[in-house]
């Protein structure tokens, strides 16, 4: 062992040698300084992975707060930025260093974002001068749909718990059994000695072995991506008649990795060089060793992410090098970074991974140069990036639901309907068909006018929704009810929530043609609903909502068994038959999703005898619904991306919160949005008011 990594972290950290310490992450510096440690109060190790090793005290994170540890992250600086961002949470409980002695990554909100574009305008002008162009595989010209490489063995983890029924923690087995090695034989053992040694380490049948082995391949050809950035610089060097290597350190043999290549239309290289095939790896130098060997009196150029195994150990051998900036570092520099505390689940991680390649897409494309802003110009991006991942999990959160309750009528209720049914059935596809799906025409205003029996009943709406504004209009937003023009009141500013007494009073001589219509409309209405109930009695209501207006209408004036499946606009608890969402702050900006989510009509009033349905007149936000379908396709494009990288539902779940998150950071300065995105967001509710609200983005 290298005896120096101890020196350099007693150097670093002799002022906490007092404390206590917690050493997270179990690799070979861990192992260095647990052998040499004589001088530190080292009282175990924390890991993702529940490793067993002889001697050493595995933690959990809870016992790490318990005992008041400081926490010293003992990856490399590339590793280590990730492990630091999924601990952010626990600053406030505990002291987080990286080996180097500090504490943080970097300010929020400082990234810099022109350094992006500009470092391949330096890259493109490099690389004349040089004879062979080596390029890094993996988060250099290829990115995966994941937020991180170990993601791959938690979804393995999951494909042998719920797929193969097999509860073990193939997570640790994997990382450990590949660590052990490494040790051996570093960074050379491709994926079938791997495997072959799971197999006679933990007596798991080849058979098993080699089903776990064949899905991780899948999942690394499904998730491979192009970086189209630094694949044009490949492509302008082969122009240029330079020599193209590709080098991994990486586990799968050529023939599988040129067809990932092939793939992501990678084509324009002479030679691969992989680490398990040539027995010579980057990692430990040896790879860069060869190439300049085998290439001598050649200028050469070695391109990649990673600080260590791209440019110190390129660097070691005498060869030039570039690192490049990778869709995480893009979160890591930022105050994105809590994207790494919501990533705990298999949907999460990969929607993680979708949302920071296209970010790296944007700013890498961007013809237009900032310092700390990521530009979204285009409405598609917009809606890929902020809503599709909340879209596709409110989705899957229904579907689960549905299914479980055995509910074959889902009725989507206008107008957010208009585009979730539309989502629905394109993410779910044949399955979609099992369900009675309608389009249900409803509206606050529909769903309390049809339900209206006494005088009570009247006043009560006001409850649940104020309102504010003229009498007269009052009466028409709220009860389609023209005011007398002799009545002196007409101008009258009404305030609901302190006025309703004086109500009660004014909109007495109304009361009578207001139940009349009540009682028309529900007997027109309930013709029109049975119509689109089919299959059973149970009906599933889809709808953003605050006090499940619908549901509760229908429950009253209709026999069926309704069950609601809401994004709730408030702070709501689950009730019998009525579900909401779980969410953290989707309440706070919930009027974005319900603008975006409206239909190109304006709201249902009512039905007549004939069944045809009285509308009100669009708004603004309607008008506006041209930039709409257009952040809606970049919604469709995230479900799509997301399905082409993971087809197996069964293996997710629909918890966490990084859908929620993500759709807070509309707000976030770090963007900046283009004046038709601005330009598209109004909140009408004439139910509440008469205005027509423009949306600050």
């Amino acid at each position: 062992m290298d005896k120096s990594i101890y020196k350099n972290f007693k150097r670093t950290f002799s002022r906490l040698s007092h404390k206590k310490i917690v050493l997270y992450g179990f690799n070979q510096t861990a192992k260095t300084i647990l052998e040499f440690n004589k001088d530190f109060n080292i009282i175990g190790i924390c890991s993702e992975e529940k490793l067993n090793y002889e001697g050493i005290n595995i933690l959990n994170i809870q016992k790490v707060i318990d005992e008041k540890a400081i926490v010293i992250i003992t990856a490399r600086e590339a590793t280590a930025k990730i492990i630091f961002a999924e601990l952010f949470y626990l600053k406030k409980n505990l002291d987080i260093y990286f080996l180097d002695g500090s504490n943080e990554i970097s300010k929020k909100n400082k990234v810099n974002i022109s350094k992006y574009k500009i470092e391949l305008i330096k890259l493109k002008k490099k690389i004349k001068n040089y004879d062979i162009i080596s390029f890094d595989l993996y988060e250099t010209l290829v990115h995966r749909t994941c937020s991180k490489p170990r993601d791959i063995f938690f979804i393995l983890d999951n494909y042998v718990k719920k797929k193969l029924k097999i509860n073990t923690d193939f997570f640790t087995k994997r990382i450990k059994t590949a660590m052990e090695l490494d040790k051996k034989y570093p960074n050379i053992s491709n994926l079938s000695q791997i495997y072959d040694q799971i197999s006679k380490n933990y007596k798991i049948k080849k058979k098993i072995t080699d089903k776990i082995k064949n899905y991780e391949k899948k999942l690394e050809f499904t998730f491979a991506k192009e970086n189209s950035s630094i694949n044009a610089i490949l492509n302008y060097a082969s122009k240029l008649n330079k020599k193209i290597l590709i080098t991994t350190d990486f586990h799968i043999e050529e023939k599988f990795l040129k067809k990932i290549l092939k793939k992501c239309n990678i084509i324009n290289y002479n030679n691969l060089l992989i680490s398990c095939d040539l027995k010579k790896s980057k990692e430990h130098g040896s790879l860069f060793k060869y190439i300049k060997n085998k290439y001598p009196n050649k200028k050469i150029l070695h391109i990649g992410d990673n600080p260590w195994s791209d440019i110190i150990q390129s660097k070691k051998n005498s060869i030039d090098n570039f690192k490049i900036l990778k869709p995480s570092d893009v979160v890591l520099e930022s105050s994105l970074s809590n994207l790494f505390v919501y990533n705990n689940n298999v949907f999460d991680k990969l929607s993680h991974g979708l949302i920071q390649n296209k970010l790296y897409k944007i700013i890498t494309r961007n013809k237009k140069i900032t310092k700390n802003k990521i530009l979204v110009n285009c409405p598609e991006s917009f809606g890929y990036i902020f809503f599709g991942s909340l879209t596709m999990k409110y989705l899957f959160w229904i579907f689960n639901n549905t299914k479980k309750e055995k509910i074959s009528n889902l009725f989507f209720c206008s107008r957010e309907g208009y585009a979730l049914l539309d989502f629905f059935k394109y993410f779910f596809g044949k399955k979609a068909k099992n369900y009675n799906l309608v389009y249900l025409k409803t509206s606050r205003f529909l769903s309390y006018n049809i339900n209206l029996q006494k005088n009570v009943d009247i006043i009560n709406t006001f409850k649940k929704h104020r309102y504010y504004g003229k009498f007269k209009f009052l009466l028409k937003n709220r009860f389609d009810i023209e005011i007398s023009k002799s009545d002196k009141n007409q101008d009258k500013i009404i305030n609901t929530e302190q006025d309703i007494n004086f109500l009660k009073k004014i909109i007495k001589p109304y009361s009578k043609k207001i139940l009349k219509q009540s009682f028309e409309r529900k007997v027109n209405y309930l013709k029109y609903f049975e119509k689109q109930v089919k299959k059973n009695s149970k009906i599933g209501l889809i709808d953003l909502t605050t006090n499940a207006s619908v549901q509760t209408t229908l429950s009253k004036i209709t026999d069926y068994d309704f069950y609601g499946f809401y994004l709730p606009t408030g702070k709501l608890k689950n009730k019998k038959y009525i579900k909401f969402k779980k969410i953290e702050n989707f309440e706070k900006y919930f009027y974005l999703f319900e603008s975006l989510m409206t239909a190109p009509h304006g709201s249902f009033l009512y039905a007549k005898k004939n069944g045809l349905f009285i509308k009100d007149k669009i708004s603004t936000n309607q008008k506006k619904y041209k930039t709409k379908t257009k952040i809606h396709l970049g919604v469709k494009n995230f479900i799509k991306d997301f399905l082409i990288s993971f087809k197996d539902l069964d293996i997710l779940n629909d918890n966490g919160l990084l859908d929620d998150f993500i759709f807070t950071q509309i707000k976030n300065s770090l963007f900046e949005f283009s004046n038709e995105i601005k330009n598209s967001f109004y909140f009408d509710n004439k139910y509440v008011r008469k205005d027509v609200n423009k949306i600050i983005l």
